[in-house]
């Protein structure tokens, strides 16, 4: 069963995919030069990073339990 679910919408319209306790789920977004990820677990565990495909590093912008993230305005 699924505990998880991600989306993206471009020009091909929308899409969804599911993510299980074993297989988290991973999310990304990229340009020419970098991508964004987000990487999350059914326990709440999440990690949100830069690739720099070009300089072969990654930049850590966030990590923890994503129930436990309350930093911000809520819109």
């Amino acid at each position: 069963m699924a505990a998880l679910m991600g989306g993206v919408r471009g020009n091909r319209g929308e899409a969804t995919r599911l993510g299980t306790d074993k297989s988290g789920i991973l999310i990304y977004a990229q340009t020419w030069n970098s991508r964004i990820r987000v990487e999350l677990r059914a326990d709440g565990g999440c990690m949100i990073f830069v690739d720099h495909p070009q300089e072969g590093g990654r930049t850590v912008l966030w990590q923890g339990n994503l129930d436990d993230y309350v930093e911000g305005e809520r819109l």
